[in-house]
């Protein structure tokens, strides 16, 4: 029986590419079933990833608990990534990171995926300050770390 992967930002470059990853490897759609996460099922995207046999929910606001909660029940890995863009704020981004730990501690998954970056301020003893896009994701991915959730992080390059 395959595992249920759950991908957030379906639509987007990265959860997108996560599912194209997989759907593409041999051994990994075996191993595998995908659950896309979107906020809006009339996406052209949406209706290519249906054709390829992904499972598609609207449950794509990490804000909402009740949203996560039924994005990852059922799920073996969850691969996510926030929308700093959106709100242009670390704070939402920040909020909705530990919805996702936290559900995902309490569904029992067993690899939360993140895509992280690195804290700017730390990196560079604070030569740089203020870079909110990488310090919030940071702050995620040490949360992460602290809640003792089986994690993998990923830091794309830009």
């Amino acid at each position: 029986m395959s595992k249920l992967i759950t991908v957030f930002g379906a639509t987007g470059n990265q959860g997108g590419s996560v599912i194209r990853t997989i759907i593409a490897d041999l051994e990994l759609s075996k191993d595998f079933r995908i659950r896309a996460v979107t906020r809006d099922v009339s996406k052209p995207k949406i209706k290519a990833l249906r054709d390829q046999g992904v499972d598609v929910i609207q449950e794509g606001d990490m804000s909402s608990v009740a949203d996560v909660i039924k994005a990852v029940d059922g799920a073996h890995t969850v691969y996510v990534v926030t929308n700093f863009w959106k709100s242009m704020s670390a704070k939402p981004e920040i909020l909705q990171g530990k919805n996702v730990t936290d559900t995902c501690r309490k569904a029992g998954v067993k690899d939360l995926i993140f895509s992280s970056l690195i804290n700017a301020s730390k990196a560079t003893s604070g030569r740089l300050v203020n870079i909110t896009h990488f310090d919030g994701k940071a702050e995620v991915e040490e949360y992460i770390r602290e809640s003792g959730i089986p994690a993998s992080f990923v830091m794309p390059v830009i």
